[in-house]
């Protein structure tokens, strides 16, 4: 749908331009279908949500379109670097009009930056001026070698002082006369004006870990690296046409032939700048003024790159076939993307070249940041180790507080490396720059050196904290550690003897219950023996009935022996207390030899 709805817009900017008479005899020449199905099929590829083109011929506007989010070809970019080259022809157009010279040394202008006051005006367009690449306006030193090609910003941000100062008007009011509102260029102005424009911009994008998120550029006054003259004016793809048309018509309304081709004349070589030589196409490379030169399957190019913190920009002019191209784009991701945009970039210039284009390699741009990502996670996780081990840091420096050992691994891992880290960052780039176009790595890092530091402290103070509080806290502690493991072995041991004495109480348990039962069977032969007793009285006085009573007693005697006989049997059977059978026995055996002794008084009778 998304594609559809994008032929459909190219097709109404076609029918557009061939309205106005811009495709005329040439629309052959820039195999437009061609170039639209590569944009197409490679912007996911190359990461990029918003584009906008324009190509044109020294006549006309030849095509123009918007993808994505750009939405529409009147929408504004930040041109970044491409901003030099209208320093560069505004500097031209004084130097027509004899307001100075291009020998002039640069203390006839600017006297105050002594070290460069024999630098001409000549070498800041060429970038020979001996300024490195990170110099500020604030502290120019020209550390590098004069003559020698050093791309950087401030030697243009130097050359719009001149032009201010020559002019006696500021850099943007001699641009907009003598160069924009020549060649109708309406929709371009200075970041410093963007106040001016809400809602022409198309959202620029940062690139955070390998995602894009939104980012409005503002103006800074105090700025002291990139200015307006050197990367911060804005335009629309459309007035970046007319402002091309200019060079292939040898300079329009603007600029003479000769100055033109000053500007587009073989400058100087870039040497071992591999940034130049590699990007877009690789290819030897020179710096003219404002423009750089490279030959590309037989043709000569001139061209330019810019690149803000969420914008990318290219200008290619291909003075041989009479085209100027125009390439702007919604991001910038100087870590992966910018090198994805620059395929993006050489694939359409290979089909106005009417060479086969190469794909976009998209795998390139998540290898590079999850390898980045994934080191700069280990890199802060390692920074944190040393807090995360303060247990154990105690524990080894507790008996030696002081120790040198430790003082020195100590200022080894919280001093001495982050410093070394802050001084590689610094080599490698200035903070500010890493700041622009590496975020996540910039705040990352700042991050790891922070903890470093921060476990610095952390073990300062608790090495005051030990040192006040003394070793008779620290014996205090031993002692309550001692007396922990005691009371663990005292548990372990209870938890041992606990069943041991469960079993000595059960078995204590079975004794008392036997010892109960002891009593209540003694009780039982105490009671039985006082029956006895009662038994025997009870007998002796029947006996005593019997001898005073008359009758026939021998019957009854017999009958009740044999009764005593079976219950004696019966006690026998009965299981029961040896005790209780030996009392019932003698019982018995008493009742026995008493009725003994009655039937024997009763036979003497």
């Amino acid at each position: 749908m998304e594609i559809k709805w994008r032929k459909a817009v190219l097709s109404l900017a076609c029918a557009a331009s061939v309205l106005f008479g811009a495709v005329g005899a040439k629309a052959e020449v820039i195999h437009e279908k061609s170039l639209e199905e590569y944009i197409l099929s490679q912007m996911t590829s190359a990461h990029v949500t918003g584009m906008s083109i324009s190509i044109v011929s020294s006549e006309k506007e030849l095509y123009c379109a918007a993808y994505g989010a750009a939405e529409k070809t009147t929408r504004d970019y930040i041109l970044g670097d491409l901003s030099k080259s209208f320093t560069a022809a505004a500097i031209m157009r004084l130097a027509e009009d004899s307001e100075l010279r291009l020998e002039d040394p640069v203390g006839d202008y600017l006297p105050e930056y002594q070290a460069i006051s024999d630098v001409t005006i000549k070498d800041l367009l060429q970038h020979t001026s001996g300024i490195t690449e990170y110099e500020v306006m604030s502290d120019i030193q020209a550390k590098g070698k004069k003559g020698s090609f050093r791309y950087a910003n401030a030697n243009y941000n130097l050359l719009g002082k001149i032009i201010e100062a020559v002019s006696g008007t500021s850099y943007m009011e001699y641009v907009s006369d003598n160069i924009l509102d020549p060649l109708d260029m309406k929709s371009t102005y200075s970041l410093e004006n963007i106040s001016e424009h809400k809602g022409e911009m198309v959202t620029g994008y940062r690139n955070y870990f390998g995602f894009p998120f939104a980012y409005k550029n503002a103006y800074n006054a105090k700025e002291d690296w990139m200015q307006v003259p050197s990367g911060y004016l804005v335009s629309d793809v459309k007035d970046m046409g007319n402002y091309l048309r200019m060079y292939l018509e040898k300079g329009g309304k603007v600029l003479s032939k000769k100055s033109v081709k000053t500007m587009l004349s073989p400058g100087v070589s870039v040497g071992d700048d591999q940034g130049i030589r590699k990007e877009i196409v690789e290819a030897e490379a020179s710096y003219a003024m404002g423009w750089i030169e490279k030959e590309v399957a037989g043709e000569r190019m001139l061209y330019h790159t810019g690149s803000v913190e969420n914008y990318t920009t290219a200008m290619i002019l291909l003075p041989g076939k009479d085209l100027g191209i125009s390439l702007m784009f919604n991001g910038a991701d100087a870590l992966a993307g910018q090198k994805l945009i620059e395929q993006l970039e050489a694939g359409i210039l290979a089909i106005e070249l009417e060479q086969k284009p190469s794909s976009v390699d998209g795998r390139a741009f998540y290898a590079k940041h999850v390898s980045v990502d994934v080191a700069m996670i280990v890199l802060l996780l390692g920074a944190w180790v040393p807090i995360f081990l303060m247990g154990f840091w105690r524990k080894r420096r507790r008996d030696n507080l002081w120790s040198p050992v430790g003082i020195g691994i100590d200022a080894m891992v919280h001093l001495v490396l982050p410093t070394i880290l802050l001084i590689i960052m610094w080599q490698a780039m200035p903070i500010m720059w890493m700041r622009r176009f590496y975020p996540a790595i910039y705040y990352v890092s700042l991050a790891v050196i922070a903890s470093l530091y921060f476990g610095a402290v952390v073990k300062v103070i608790a090495m005051v904290i030990y040192a006040l509080r003394g070793s008779g806290e620290d014996d205090e502690e031993i002692e309550d550690l001692e007396s922990a493991e005691e009371g663990q072995s005292e548990k372990k041991e209870e938890e041992t003897v606990e069943p041991k004495e469960k079993a000595e109480g059960e078995l204590s348990e079975e004794k008392e219950e036997k010892a109960e039962e002891g009593q209540l069977e003694k009780k039982a032969v105490e009671a039985e023996g006082e029956k006895n007793v009662e038994e025997e009285r009870s007998e002796k006085e029947e006996e005593k009935t019997e001898e005073d009573r008359p009758g026939d007693e021998g019957e009854k005697n017999v009958e009740e022996e044999r009764s005593e006989k079976e219950e004696e049997k019966t006690e026998e059977d009965r299981p029961g207390d040896e005790e209780e059978k030996t009392g019932k026995g003698k019982s018995e055996k008493k009742k026995e030899n008493t009725e003994e002794e009655l039937l024997n008084k009763k036979d003497e009778n």
